[in-house]
């Protein structure tokens, strides 16, 4: 990883911005960190570099979540990059596969960032990604305008026009509730 774009990263979360990194984000060993990252996402990947320095951290495990609240079965992000723990006591664990975290949120300053350990395509997992980026941007509170009820669905609005198109992504009918403007 390049550490003038980590400096600017951090920059730009600790003012208020947000980030979401998927697999292995600024995935370099260095100074005995894997994840360059590491402070604004609050995870670490285990490395031989690393393994017996590990402190016990264990994050917190909310009962819910904005970037979970949709998910209708079990999350599953297929082949993860490798074991990862918990570097702040604030993490927001939100899913664990295969014994380590495939799902965190956590805040760092005045930003927020959300670390996905893998993704495979699917309706559910490209709803959480979307929730993940309204909420690293801090834009939960419009999320629901102008979208849909079921991930196998979605919106495409066009408000000059006054015309909206509700979108079925699945080969199957689907049912769905249309939430407008207005929320």
């Amino acid at each position: 990883a390049d550490p003038e774009v980590a400096v600017a990263v951090r920059k730009f979360v600790g003012e208020g911005g947000g980030f979401v990194g998927i697999g292995e984000p600024t995935a370099v060993e260095y100074q005995g960190r894997f994840l360059q990252l590491e402070e604004v996402l609050g995870v670490q990947r285990y490395t031989a570099a690393n393994v017996n320095n590990r402190k016990l951290i264990t994050g917190v495990k909310p009962a819910q979540h904005f970037i979970t609240a949709d998910a209708r079965d079990s999350l599953s992000f297929g082949p993860l990059a490798g074991q990862v723990y918990a570097t702040h006591p604030d993490l927001q664990i939100l899913t664990e596969q295969d014994g380590t975290i495939a799902l965190a949120a956590h805040t760092f300053r005045k930003g927020r960032s959300v670390f996905l350990g893998g993704f495979t395509d699917s309706p559910q997992n490209l709803q959480l990604i979307l929730r993940a980026i309204y909420w690293a941007a801090h834009q939960e509170a419009t999320f629901n305008k102008w979208s849909t009820s079921n991930p196998n669905t979605e919106c495409a609005a066009f408000i000059q026009s006054g015309v909206c198109a509700v979108i079925n992504n699945s080969d199957d009918p689907q049912r769905t509730v249309l939430l407008d403007g207005n929320g």
